[in-house]
């Protein structure tokens, strides 16, 4: 991981956010491009004034990476500017503020970018890292698809080295799916789902794990809807940073379905990194 690009909006400056970039980008020695962004024209001037200020925050936190640039950007389309600026291997992760929407008809922009960038990105939250971090990565074993098992294995190589690499705690889980409907119709349990399958499942993440040689201080399976049930177990946990693979879904289905990534970040208190095939 060479290149980071971190994106900050305009008046929304987060030194939570510039600090996590530099814990991230220091160790790697990385080159981080600072990009102050807003859609509007009319916020030129603004955005200037907030670039200058973005300049003198990295100043104070960026002591040891390897170099820093800064970019303004005026356009409308940010996703449609972030997807050019990464593409073909020119950045390794994008850092941007995570946004948060319950609205059923509107698109974040955080959900476009998951589907349209090719590279990890991480949506922060304003919570500050604690020195002793959980870090939670969340697994699929209920496939047998070479993408997945590739996702798989993506998502927890970079969830030790978040976690174990770092003295952190590393937490990894399942959930085993049950429609919304046929959980609010209560047509399923989620307690005897979990009870006739949690078993056999529990055993193949142990079986993931150790094929990796990986050793994690925690192995959960919950049965549910596995946007909520990654949320409810990562708030309960006090996970610093949940870790998730997302093959980001187009067309119609991801505009009127979209993914468990997309879904999670609505009720997720923390830090989320998605990873792409």
């Amino acid at each position: 991981m060479k290149n980071i690009v971190v994106i900050s909006e305009v008046s929304d400056i987060n030194e939570a956010m510039l600090k996590k970039a530099n814990s991230i980008a220091a160790p790697l020695n990385a080159r981080v491009t600072m990009v102050c962004y807003t859609n509007s024209k009319n916020k030129a001037a603004e955005a200037e004034i907030e670039l200058a200020q973005i300049k003198e925050l990295t100043s104070e936190f960026f002591t040891d990476v390897k170099s820093v640039s800064y970019e303004k950007v005026l356009q409308k389309d940010l996703v449609t500017w972030c997807e050019k600026a990464t593409a073909n291997g020119k950045a390794d992760l994008v850092i941007k503020v995570s946004q948060r929407s319950h609205e059923l008809f509107y698109t974040p922009v955080d959900w476009k970018l998951i589907r349209k960038l090719s590279c990890p990105l991480l949506l922060c939250s304003p919570k500050k890292w604690k020195s002793k971090s959980v870090v939670f990565a969340t697994v699929d074993v209920n496939t047998d698809s070479v993408i997945q098992n590739a996702m798989n294995e993506s998502v927890l190589t970079t969830a030790k080295r978040w976690g174990h690499e770092s003295h952190n705690k590393l937490y990894v889980g399942y959930v085993i799916p049950i429609s919304r409907a046929m959980k609010e119709l209560v047509i399923v349990e989620p307690s005897e789902v979990l009870s006739s399958k949690g078993k056999a499942v529990k055993e193949k993440v142990n079986n993931l794990l150790a094929s990796l040689k990986i050793d994690a201080d925690r192995v959960q399976v919950n049965a549910g809807i596995p946007a909520e049930e990654i949320c409810s177990f990562a708030n309960k946990a006090k996970a610093d940073l949940v870790v998730m693979g997302s093959v980001g879904r187009k067309g119609f289905k991801g505009a009127i379905l979209g993914n468990t990534a997309e879904k999670t970040i609505k009720n997720l208190r923390t830090d989320l990194l998605i990873l792409k095939p």
